[in-house]
């Protein structure tokens, strides 16, 4: 918790430190010659990175007034979205029934969290 508590405080810091890791990571592994666990390490990497692009684009947005949505669901969805798209892409798996069927269950699922996460349980 005191790390996401930290990225939080420190997006920019945040930042420089996942792209000096992506630099390393995917400039010094060779995906013949590495285990099949350190893949899931460069996942990760991309997802931090998309994640945090994605929190910049928002504000970016927000700044400019573009933005009224619930942020928080939107960062999330667009967030798993993309990253499933590119571990699709990856792993040669993506066509475009793909993307459609992906982006249909994304704006379903974006729909569902924020139409039933903004009501409340009354008893």
């Amino acid at each position: 918790m005191k790390i996401y508590l930290l990225i939080k405080q420190h997006k920019k810091i945040a930042l420089l430190i996942t792209v000096i890791l992506d630099m390393y990571y995917f400039t010094f592994t060779n995906p013949n010659h590495m285990p099949e666990y350190l893949f899931l390490f460069g996942f990760i990497l991309v997802l931090a990175n998309i994640y945090i692009f994605c929190q910049i684009g928002y504000k970016l947005m927000k700044l400019f007034g573009l933005l009224r949505i619930r942020r928080k669901w939107l960062l999330e969805a667009t967030s798993l979205f993309i990253f499933v798209l590119v571990i699709m892409q990856a792993l040669g798996q993506l066509s475009v029934e793909d993307i459609i069927a992906l982006t249909s269950l994304t704006l379903i699922g974006y729909w569902y969290a924020t139409y039933f996460g903004s009501q409340k349980i009354t008893n």
